[in-house]
C-alpha cells in the first residue's frame, strides 16, 4: 500500500501542477485504505493514522499553495511587461544610433547642401519629430540663417529667408550666442522660447551649437508636436549628431575654398604663362580678361594705360557684358571717373555699393557706369611708378569678397608687369651693360677695405665701359678751397689735377652736392675755367655720411653729346658705391682704433678689479695712458689736508725712467688749476706755446723736463670719484691728437674715472673690512646675550611651573569644597586667585613656546583654519560678553586645508582674539574671519578697540615689547603674545599683516599657504 502511494504522488508531481500534487497525495490515502477495507486487510494503527494524516495536510494546503501561485503568475506578467519596455527603448537607442552613424557616413560629402538636407531628413524619419532644421552664421557672424529644414513649415521659412540675430530670436539665438545646448520641454512654459507662425502646433523644442574648432558656426533646432518630446539621452545622442554635421560643414567649406584657392593659382599660373610666352600687349590684356572672367562675375572689365610724358589714359582693353569697346584715349585731366582718380592718387578703390556709399564723389571724382552697383579699380604700380589701372565692375551690390579683391590685386601686380615687359626688353641690353659695369666696381668694393685699391679698379672699369678721355676722381684738399686728384686719374696729365672749388664745374658739384651735366660746348659759358678741348663733361659728387665727401669727374674731348641722362644716373649710381666704400674704408680705420680702445680699457678695468691696494690701481693706469698714446702721462693723488699733490706713478719714455721721485709730495703751483678741475669735473688741454698757460704755473724743474723732452701740449684730466675729485692724470702731448680730439680724450676720461672708482673701493674696502671685524666683535656679544635671556626664561619657567600648578590645584580644591566649605566673602578671592594664576601660568607657557617653536619640529596635519577659529571663538565669546564684548564671526565654510600644527594654530588665532578682546571697550566687537584665494588661507581678527600708532606698528612683534611700557600701563601681559604669533606663523612659512587707526581699533590678518601635493614642512621651504 505505501508503494502504490508513494507512486501516485510521484506521478501527480510530474504531470499536474504543483499544488495539484498534494490534492492527488490525499486521495491516494484514501483509496489505499478503501482498497485495504475492501480486501479485509486493515492496516495496523500507526499506518492508519499516517495516511490520514497525510490526506489531511495535503487537503489543507492545497488553498494556500494555489494562492501563492496566482501572486508568482501576476509577477511572471509584470516581468514580461517590463522586458518589453526595456526591448522598445533598447530598439529606440538602436534606431539612434544608426541615425548617428547614417549622418557620420553622409558628413563624408563635400556639398553643404546635400549634407544639410540628409541630416534633417533622417533626424525627422528615424527620431519621428515633426521638424528639423539647421542654422548656419552668415559672413558677419551677428546672425543665423536658417539653411535646411524637413517640414514644410521650415521650408518656406527658407523661402522667405528667415533667421535671427545672435543672442535673440529664441532657442536658436540663445545657443548661437552661448554655444551651449537647451532643451524645452514644454513651449508654453519657457520664455526664452520664440513661437513661429510656419510651426504653430509645436510643444517641445531642443536647440544644439554646431561647434567646430572651438567655435559656434551655428544651431541644429528640433521640435516636436508632443510636450516632454526629447529625454536626456535623446539630447545626447542629438548633440554627437551636431558635432558630426558641423565637423561635416567645416570640412566642406575648407574643401571649397582650397578649390576655389586652386582656381585662382590655376589662374594666376596662366597668366604667368601668357606674360612669359608673349610680348604682344593686346594678346597679354585679353588673357587677363579671359582668366578673371572664369573667377568671377564681372559686367564691365577695363585696362586703361597712363602716358606719364603726354598725361594722357589710353582705354586698350574695355569689354562691357562681353562685348569688345574700341580702345580710345582721354586727357589724365578730363578722365573725372574712377579710373582718372586711382591713377592720379594711385590708390586702390573698393565700393561694395555704390548707392550706399557715403564718400562725397565729387570730391575725389569717382563716377562709375551709373547702371553699375559695385567696382573694383586698382592701380598698375611698377617699380613705386602708376602706369595705369585694371577695374572690374558688377551691377549686383556686394558682388566682390575679399578673396576676390586679393586675387585682383595679384592679377594686377602681374598686368603691371606684363604692360612694362615690353619697354623693359629695350632697356634690358644697355641696363645689363650699367649693371655689370656697377657690379665689377660692387666687388671690387667688396673685396677690399683698402680704398686706394678699389678707387684704382672702379677707374679703369669705368675707363673701358664709357670709352671716355679723361677720368678721375677729385678729393678736397687741406686748405678746403681746392679739389686734388687721386694718383688713380686717366687722361690727365702726370702730375695730377687741382681745380679750384668756388670756379670749376667739379669744384660746383662738390660745393652744392649735385651732380652737373654739360652735355656740348654750347653751355660750357657757365664754367669759363673749362679746358678749351672739352667738348662734353660731367660731374658727380661723393656723398658720405649725408655730406660730400669728393668728386667723380670724367671729360670728353673727342665729341659732343657723349654724356647724358643715362650716363648721369651710371656714374651717380657707381659715385654712391665708391661713397659706400669710401665710408667702409673709414669705418673699418675707426672700427679698429674702437676695438683697440675698448680692449685697452677692458684689460686695465679687469686689471683694477679686486681688493688690490692703491699702487697696484694706479700702475693698471698708468700702463693703458702708455700703451693707447705712447705719450709722457703722470698719475697724482691729492692730499686732503692742502694745495699739494703726491705723484704716485709716471713714465716719459722706454729709454728714460720717470724723473720725479714716486710717493714725493710736490708743491702744484696750480692751485687755481686744482680749483677748476674740481668745480667743473672736465678735462682741460693746455698748449705750451700760449703765454700764461701751464708753464708759466709750474715749478722750474717741471717746466724744464717739459721742455727737454719737447713736450707741446698737456692735458689733466681730474680722478672723480663719487661727485669729488681725489686725484690728477697728467697726459704730455709731443704731437697733436687727430680729430675728433675730444673722443681720445673722451676714452681717457672714462679710464681715469673707473681708475678713481677702483681707488675709492680700495679705500671703502678697508674701512668695510674694519667694520666687518667690529660687527662680528659685537654679533659674537649679542649672541652671549641671547644665550644668557634664553637660559634665564628657561630656569624662570621653570621655577615658575611647579608652585603655580601647585596654587592651581589647591584653588580648585577650595573652590569645589574638597578643602571644606568656602563662605560667601571667600569665594570672589578665590575665583581671583585662579584667575591670576591661569594667567601666570599662560605667561610661564607663551615664555616657553618662545623657546620651541623656530626649533622643535611641528607636529604636521591637515587642518582647517576656519573649524580652529570656530572653537576659539565658541571659547571666548561668554568670556567676553560677561565683559560688554560681542564676538562675531565670519567664517567660510569649505575653504582648503593647511598643513600644519592644530595646537599652534589654534594658539594663533587665541592670542590675537585675547589680544582683540583685551583692548576693546565695553559695548565693542571682536569679529574673527576666513577666507582664501588661490594660494593662500586666510584668518583675520579685527576689533573696535583703541588701536596702535604708526610708530608703534614695526615693534609690536617683537619680543617683550609693550606699546605702554610703564609701570603703571591699563593693560597688563609681558609682550610675547603677538610674538609667539609672529614666529609661530613664520614656522609654518606663513606671514602675519596688521593693519590699525589709533580710536578705531586694528585687524590682525595671518595667510598661511595652501595644503600641497607633498606633506612637505612648511618650516623647511
Amino acid at each position: 500500500s505505501l508503494l502504490v502511494f508513494a507512486i501516485a504522488v510521484v506521478l501527480s508531481s510530474v504531470l499536474v501542477a504543483p499544488a495539484a500534487s498534494f490534492v492527488t497525495a490525499g486521495s491516494a490515502a484514501i483509496v489505499i485504505l478503501v482498497i485495504a477495507l475492501l480486501f479485509e486487510t486493515v492496516p495496523d494503527p500507526f499506518t492508519f493514522i499516517t495516511l490520514f494524516g497525510v490526506a489531511l495536510a495535503a487537503w489543507l494546503s492545497a488553498g494556500t499553495l494555489e494562492r501563492v501561485l496566482g501572486d508568482l503568475r501576476s509577477l511572471n506578467e509584470e516581468l514580461d511587461e517590463r522586458v518589453a519596455e526595456r526591448a522598445g527603448e533598447l530598439q529606440r537607442r538602436s534606431i539612434q544610433l544608426q541615425s548617428a552613424a547614417e549622418v557620420a557616413r553622409d558628413a563624408t560629402t563635400l556639398d553643404v547642401n546635400k549634407l544639410l538636407a540628409a541630416t534633417v531628413r533622417i533626424i525627422s524619419e528615424r527620431f519621428g519629430y515633426d521638424h528639423a532644421g539647421v542654422y548656419l552664421l552668415d559672413k558677419s557672424k551677428d546672425n543665423v540663417v536658417l539653411r535646411s529644414a524637413s517640414s514644410e513649415g521650415g521650408k518656406r521659412m527658407i523661402a522667405q529667408g528667415h533667421g535671427f540675430r545672435v543672442g535673440k530670436g529664441g532657442l536658436v539665438g540663445y545657443v548661437a550666442r552661448t554655444g551651449k545646448a537647451r532643451v524645452s520641454s514644454d513651449v508654453a512654459e519657457d520664455a526664452v522660447h520664440l513661437a513661429m507662425d510656419e510651426l504653430p502646433d509645436t510643444r517641445s523644442e531642443v536647440a544644439l551649437p554646431l561647434r567646430s574648432r572651438g567655435s559656434v558656426i551655428g544651431v541644429l533646432d528640433i521640435q516636436s508636436n508632443e510636450i516632454g518630446a526629447f529625454t536626456e539621452e535623446d539630447a545626447t545622442t542629438l548633440q554627437t549628431m551636431a558635432d558630426q554635421l558641423a565637423g561635416a560643414i567645416d570640412n566642406a567649406r575648407l574643401y571649397e575654398e582650397a578649390q576655389r584657392h586652386v582656381e585662382e593659382l590655376t589662374a594666376l599660373r596662366n597668366i604667368d604663362v601668357a606674360i612669359a610666352s608673349t610680348l604682344d600687349l593686346d594678346g597679354v590684356l585679353r588673357v587677363l580678361h579671359a582668366q578673371i572672367s572664369s573667377l568671377m562675375d564681372v559686367a564691365l572689365f577695363r585696362i586703361a594705360l597712363y602716358d606719364e610724358e603726354r598725361h594722357t589714359i589710353r582705354f586698350a582693353l574695355e569689354v562691357d557684358r562681353g562685348t569688345y569697346v574700341e580702345p580710345r584715349e582721354v586727357s589724365l585731366d578730363e578722365e573725372r571717373g574712377a579710373t582718372g582718380w586711382v591713377i592720379r592718387t594711385g590708390e586702390s578703390l573698393w565700393i561694395e555699393d555704390v548707392q550706399q556709399d557715403s564718400r562725397p564723389r565729387n570730391s575725389k571724382d569717382v563716377g562709375p557706369d551709373e547702371q553699375m552697383r559695385s567696382l573694383i579699380v586698382l592701380p598698375l604700380v611698377v617699380r613705386e611708378r602708376v602706369i595705369g589701372a585694371v577695374s572690374a565692375q558688377s551691377p549686383e551690390p556686394a558682388a566682390f569678397d575679399a578673396a576676390q579683391r586679393r586675387l585682383f590685386s595679384s592679377i594686377a601686380r602681374q598686368a603691371g608687369i606684363a604692360i612694362e615687359n615690353a619697354r623693359l626688353l629695350e632697356e634690358s641690353q644697355r641696363r645689363l651693360h650699367d649693371a655689370r659695369l656697377v657690379q665689377e666696381v660692387t666687388l671690387a668694393a667688396a673685396s677690399t677695405l683698402d680704398f686706394d685699391l678699389v678707387l684704382e679698379r672702379c677707374i679703369k672699369a669705368l675707363h673701358r665701359a664709357l670709352g671716355v678721355d679723361r677720368l678721375g676722381f677729385l678729393l678736397p684738399s687741406g686748405d678746403n678751397e681746392t679739389l686734388v686728384s687721386h694718383p688713380s686719374l686717366v687722361g690727365f696729365s702726370d702730375s695730377g689735377l687741382r681745380v679750384s672749388i668756388a670756379t670749376t664745374l667739379p669744384g660746383h658739384a662738390f660745393r652744392r652736392g649735385v651732380p652737373i651735366l654739360l652735355r656740348d660746348a654750347a653751355h660750357r659759358a657757365e664754367f669759363p675755367s673749362l679746358p678749351p678741348e672739352v667738348r662734353s663733361a660731367v660731374a658727380v659728387p661723393v656723398r658720405v655720411g649725408g655730406r660730400t665727401a669728393a668728386v667723380l669727374h670724367a671729360e670728353s674731348t673727342s665729341k659732343e653729346g657723349i654724356f647724358g641722362e643715362e650716363e648721369l644716373q651710371l656714374l651717380t649710381t657707381i659715385g654712391g658705391q665708391l661713397g659706400v666704400a669710401l665710408d667702409n674704408a673709414r669705418l673699418y680705420e675707426e672700427m679698429a682704433r674702437h676695438e683697440r680702445d675698448l680692449r685697452i680699457l677692458a684689460r686695465a678695468s679687469a686689471g683694477m678689479i679686486g681688493p688690490l691696494g692703491h699702487q697696484e690701481i694706479v700702475d693698471h693706469l698708468r700702463d693703458a695712458l702708455v700703451e693707447r698714446f705712447h705719450e709722457p702721462c703722470a698719475v697724482a693723488l691729492l692730499d686732503a689736508d692742502g694745495p699739494r699733490v703726491t705723484v704716485v706713478a709716471g713714465w716719459l719714455s722706454d729709454d728714460e725712467p720717470f724723473p720725479l721721485t714716486l710717493g714725493e709730495d710736490v708743491q702744484s703751483g696750480a692751485e687755481g688749476l686744482l680749483d677748476q678741475l674740481t668745480e667743473t669735473g672736465q678735462w682741460m688741454y693746455f698748449d705750451h706755446d700760449e703765454e700764461g698757460g701751464l708753464l708759466g704755473k709750474l715749478g722750474d724743474r717741471e717746466r724744464g723736463l717739459l721742455e727737454q723732452h719737447e713736450v707741446a701740449g698737456s692735458v689733466l684730466l681730474p680722478m672723480i670719484s663719487q661727485d669729488e675729485v681725489v686725484g690728477v692724470t697728467w697726459l704730455g702731448l709731443r704731437q697733436p691728437l687727430p680729430d675728433p680730439v675730444e673722443e681720445h680724450l673722451g676714452w681717457a676720461q672714462t679710464l681715469v674715472n673707473q681708475a678713481a672708482a677702483a681707488l675709492s673701493n680700495s679705500q671703502l674696502c678697508e674701512r668695510l673690512a674694519l667694520q666687518a671685524k667690529d660687527l662680528s666683535q659685537a654679533y659674537d656679544e649679542l649672541q652671549e646675550i641671547s644665550r644668557l635671556r634664553t637660559e634665564l626664561v628657561q630656569n624662570v619657567s621653570h621655577e615658575f611651573r611647579t608652585p603655580l600648578s601647585l596654587v592651581q590645584g589647591y584653588t580648585e580644591l577650595m573652590l569645589d569644597g574638597t578643602l571644606g566649605d568656602v563662605s560667601e566673602k571667600q569665594l570672589p578671592a578665590l575665583q581671583t586667585i585662579r584667575d591670576r594664576t591661569a594667567t601666570l601660568a599662560r605667561l610661564v607657557h607663551n615664555l616657553t613656546m618662545l623657546q620651541v617653536v623656530p626649533r622643535q619640529a611641528l607636529a604636521l596635519s591637515e587642518v582647517s583654519l576656519t573649524e580652529a577659529a570656530r572653537r576659539v571663538v565658541d571659547e571666548f565669546r561668554p568670556r567676553a560678553e560677561r565683559v560688554g564684548i560681542t564676538v562675531k564671526d565670519e567664517l567660510e565654510e569649505g575653504l582648503p586645508l593647511v598643513l600644519g600644527d592644530q595646537e599652534r594654530l589654534e594658539l594663533i588665532v587665541y592670542h590675537l582674539t585675547e589680544n582683540a578682546v583685551k583692548f576693546s571697550p565695553d559695548g565693542g566687537s571682536v569679529t574673527v574671519r576666513s577666507y582664501s584665494d588661490d594660494e593662500r588661507v586666510f584668518v583675520s581678527v579685527e576689533d573696535t578697540g583703541i588701536g596702535i600708532a604708526p610708530e608703534h606698528l614695526a615693534r609690536i612683534f617683537d619680543r617683550f615689547y609693550q606699546v605702554d611700557g610703564t609701570t603703571t600701563r591699563r593693560f597688563g601681559g609681558l609682550g610675547l603674545g603677538l610674538a609667539l604669533v609672529w614666529e609661530t606663523v613664520e614656522a609654518h612659512g606663513g606671514t602675519v599683516s596688521v593693519s590699525s587707526k589709533p580710536g578705531r581699533g586694528s585687524k590682525f590678518t595671518v595667510a598661511l599657504p595652501r595644503m600641497r601635493g607633498d606633506a612637505e614642512s612648511p618650516a623647511q621651504t
